[in-house]
């Protein structure tokens, strides 16, 4: 099934992740996804989303769906990059403002794109998304995000985020293994994930699962 990746703040960075996630894949023999963003900033981002030519109008309900952007390694209530980031010497990107989103917020603007309300797989692959966050009453982003799409009518939407320390679109993450807390310790992607329903109950993993994820 047709694969995406979708960045909702679409700067150099986040664009130089998704080819690094697109690389990953061709050297697995797997097929790359498609890299979807709207403009990064200014009017003509709301414009085509008012015009019905949001960047997600074509998903189809059973596709698979990534949204790549950053988060917290111990768990955030936001997402997001920093529009005007440059890259340093020793490849960190430094500076910009920061564009962020709550899960209320970028469950907007994943309805205002064109995603179908009968879309079920939504990929965070942001870091810490499947963590509480240590402020009192927050919820996993995941989870939040999740809730939120169904209060905007996805009523079969899983949302699966990540639990483990660090999320990387590098060779190992992409083969599936990924970086946990406490070390240079790998584990199978599948033990690091956790899954949402529309109502925010947890859901079974192995049945969104398949050898493309």
């Amino acid at each position: 099934m047709p694969g995406y990746i979708y960045l909702p703040v679409p700067t150099q960075e986040m664009l130089g992740l998704a080819e690094k996630f697109r690389n990953a894949q061709t050297a697995q023999g797997k097929e790359q996804y498609s890299i979807l963003h709207n403009y990064e900033s200014g009017w003509r981002k709301g414009f085509t989303r008012a015009i019905g030519l949001g960047v997600l109008r074509s998903v189809s309900a059973g596709d698979k769906l990534y949204v790549m952007s950053h988060g917290s390694e111990v768990g955030s209530r936001f997402t997001g990059a920093s529009r005007g980031a440059t890259m340093q010497a020793n490849g960190e990107w430094e500076g910009g403002a920061l564009k962020k989103y709550s899960p209320a917020q970028l469950a907007e603007v994943i309805q205002k794109e064109g995603l179908t309300t009968a879309f079920v797989r939504l990929h965070l692959f942001i870091c810490g998304s499947g963590l509480k966050p240590r402020q009192e009453g927050a919820k996993p982003f995941a989870q939040a995000l999740a809730i939120a799409l169904g209060d905007l009518g996805y009523k079969h939407i899983r949302v699966l985020g990540y639990v483990a320390f660090r999320v990387s679109p590098d060779n190992n993450q992409i083969s599936g293994l990924m970086h946990t807390p406490g070390g240079d310790f790998y584990r199978p992607l599948n033990e690091s994930m956790v899954a949402y329903g529309p109502t925010g109950g947890q859901v079974p993993i192995p049945a969104l699962m398949d050898a493309g994820v």
